[in-house]
């Protein structure tokens, strides 16, 4: 299925998909990659593969410097831990080399801001914690979110993705929505 923004998390207050943060201008103030910045992206199954691959590219073409890594299987708790993923694995490096695997250690945020150094971190996380209830969502949105306060850089989230389940439920994804 296709990715749907949180409109929370948008930095200029409006509704952005993933398409949207690659063709806004640059202004890593404000949350925004494009010429000039540096953006950090790091997700799930989505941002390991055609999503992300797609985003990388766009962000790239807008004249960024970036990074995208995505982990199939992961929430932010594999990005706080390091704990790996075994059913897909994506990182795009900011040389621009790709590398792609089953399974790999998922990278600590840490390590990577140390690493890029980014302006703005774009999350593309949701789908795989949205079972965790709300001190659950809370508590992982939080750590990622605490990481990015310590270091001054600005957090863009997006998703998780529509699913079957929201179509026939659209409260479920408002309400966790509401839980991030």
């Amino acid at each position: 299925g296709g990715g749907q923004a949180a409109d929370q998390v948008a930095p200029s207050g409006s509704t952005s998909g993933g398409s949207d943060v690659a063709q806004q201008n640059s202004a890593p103030a404000g949350g925004k990659i494009g010429n000039g910045s540096k953006g950090l992206v790091i997700g799930d199954s989505h941002t390991a593969g055609s999503y992300g691959d797609e985003l990388d590219r766009l962000l790239r073409a807008k004249g960024a410097q970036v990074h995208t890594v995505g982990s199939s299987g992961a929430s932010a708790d594999n990005f706080i831990s390091g704990k790996g993923t075994t059913v897909g694995y994506a990182d795009h490096k900011v040389n621009g080399q790709t590398e792609k695997t089953a399974s790999h250690a998922t990278p600590k945020l840490e390590e990577l801001i140390a690493q890029d150094k980014p302006d703005t971190i774009v999350v593309n996380l949701g789908a795989n914690f949205r079972g965790a209830g709300p001190a659950g969502v809370k508590a992982q949105v939080g750590k990622l979110g605490e990481i990015a306060k310590r270091h001054n850089i600005k957090i863009v989230w997006v998703g998780p993705p529509t699913t079957r389940e929201d179509m026939s439920n659209p409260g479920s994804l408002k309400k966790f929505d509401q839980d991030m």
